[in-house]
């Protein structure tokens, strides 16, 4: 089944700050999904099926959350605000 992405929090921080990810099929297998914001790609901290936990990364700017799997990609419905 395709991940989905049903919300994050917090919705903003700076990079080096983590964000939980919320939604279902976030994770296939023992591989950690990718994730990225907007599209520079982000250390995962944590994964299960429905939570995954990222630090955010270096160059990073306000963008979208995706999550890659080997089931599909999914998108966040709002922008993660990266803050300076």
């Amino acid at each position: 089944m395709l991940p989905r992405i049903t919300g994050f929090a917090p919705p903003s921080g700076a990079v080096g700050a983590q964000i939980v990810v919320s939604g279902t099929n976030l994770k296939t297998g023992v591989a950690n999904p990718i994730v990225k914001v907007g599209t520079i790609a982000a250390a995962v901290v944590a994964s299960s099926p429905t939570e995954v936990t990222f630090t955010i990364p270096v160059g990073a700017v306000t963008g979208k959350i995706s999550i890659t799997t080997a089931d599909g990609t999914a998108l966040s419905a709002t922008s993660l605000t990266v803050t300076p």
